[in-house]
């Protein structure tokens, strides 16, 4: 059965697996018209829905072809989809586009190199040690110049040996000098929460280059997490992001680092900035602008009992950037319901080819949840209204839709909002992986 949206959205595709236990959903989404070369009208159902199902946990794109990464029947799962939605047969060898990893799903982050034509997925095996596959993105077969047939596996090497609860929060490519960024958190009995930063080569192998031995660590007893995300800066460096404690509450930390892993004592005076303008920040994502200024992107405690996104952008020199919305931040919620604007989660943001800043996420509250928000904003920090009269939209599925959430977002080479995220309806009992996507 067919369902059609308000007038501002439409819902395109369920991914359908036949010969293996599990289901992958895809949606296409414009903001005004429906998208119609997607299956025709913009939405397709099809298959019962096993037991076992996971949410689409990453996305990520290549081109107009999207990958979606997830679980299912206990195993790590990739799929491609072509431009139209249908399944990619050329990927993975079963002819349906998906590609069975060997990996123990938990939270698996995907990312894609356009110069090399790969993609990498990464996850936390079983939760004690880093696990990578990198597959060649056209074929969907494992990429053997990579680890061990395509693999590579490796325990964090920090010099204690109680490490426990890893997970992996961010992954990320420099394609021009083909190093592969980590970030990880977890905790030690003995030392407390810790965070850490990983650089491998582009082999799989730890880099020496970086910071001698290719880890920065963080522990903290206090339970700061200073690096959760990562993103490349332009000349060899990088940008992390994470949580502090100052003055007794929460605030976003931003440090900027060199090729080598020192410190950029350029940026903020001493390589990293606090900023305390939030109440309670989450740090949902990391991006670098083409002026090579991060962007962090979240939510926060806008009252006592109301959370709102934000979005911060610094500048390279640490400061904020007060050519983005005067402030240097712009907060805000996603139109519609009061229970959304009450119980808002930012689970992920991207920047599109011409610079804005898409953002995502859902209702966090454990009841009835029918809808996602997107929210587009200007480089200068402005909610864009080109892109919906308010600049930010939701969206449900339908009304059988019980709970709705994000995950993950990318752009497409046509400035197409690509949204990972999971479904479950009123008659289901597991979770649906679900994509949307969205037009300019």
């Amino acid at each position: 059965m067919k369902h059609l949206l308000p007038i501002a959205t439409a819902i395109a595709s369920l991914f359908v697996t036949t010969a293996h236990p599990q289901i992958i959903t895809s949606t296409r989404l414009d903001l005004p018209p429906y998208d119609t070369s997607f299956d025709d009208d913009g939405f397709l159902a099809e298959g019962p829905v096993p037991d076992g199902i996971d949410r689409i946990e990453d996305v990520a794109v290549l081109g107009t072809r999207l990958f979606g990464v997830g679980a299912a029947g206990g195993s790590l799962w990739i799929s491609c989809r072509n431009e139209d939605g249908s399944p990619d047969s050329d990927f993975g060898d079963t002819g349906n586009g998906q590609f069975e990893t060997d990996i123990d799903p938990h939270a698996p982050k995907i990312v894609a190199s356009r110069t090399h034509d790969r993609i990498l997925v990464g996850d936390t095996g079983n939760l004690d040690f880093l696990a990578l596959q990198r597959l060649d993105a056209v074929t969907g077969t494992a990429d053997t110049d990579f680890g061990e047939n395509g693999r590579a596996r490796f325990y964090l090497e920090l010099g204690i040996y109680d490490l426990e609860e890893l997970e992996l929060t961010d992954l990320a490519l420099d394609e021009t000098r083909e190093k592969i960024y980590l970030a990880v958190r977890g905790r030690s009995p003995s030392h407390g929460k810790f965070s850490c930063l990983v650089r491998l080569n582009w082999d799989g192998t730890f880099d020496t280059g970086f910071s001698g031995d290719g880890h920065i660590p963080h522990f903290s007893s206090a339970g700061d997490e200073t690096i959760t995300k990562v993103a490349v800066a332009s000349d060899g460096g990088c940008y992390t992001a994470g949580r502090t404690v100052s003055g007794g509450s929460t605030a976003l930390y931003i440090q900027r680092l060199t090729e080598a892993g020192a410190a950029d004592t350029t940026f903020g005076g001493g390589g990293y900035k606090v900023v305390s303008a939030l109440g309670s920040p989450t740090v949902a994502a990391l991006r670098v602008d083409s002026s090579d200024r991060p962007v962090v992107v979240g939510d926060h405690d806008a009252t006592a009992s109301r959370r709102e996104f934000y979005a911060l952008r610094l500048t390279t020199a640490g400061d904020r950037d007060t050519t983005f919305n005067g402030t240097g931040y712009r907060t805000g919620t996603f139109v519609g319901s009061t229970s959304l604007r009450e119980s808002l989660e930012v689970t992920d943001a991207q920047l599109d080819g011409s610079g804005n800043l898409l953002l995502v996420g859902h209702r966090a509250a454990e009841e009835r949840n029918q809808y996602l928000g997107v929210a587009r904003l200007t480089s200068s920090g402005a909610l864009d209204t080109a892109y919906s009269i308010n600049g930010s939209t939701q969206f449900d599925l339908h009304s059988n839709c019980w709970r709705i959430g994000s995950t993950s977002v990318a752009v497409d080479d046509h400035d197409r909002v690509v949204v990972g995220g999971w479904r479950l309806d009123d008659e289901l009992s597991a979770d649906q992986g679900l994509i949307l996507r969205s037009g300019d």
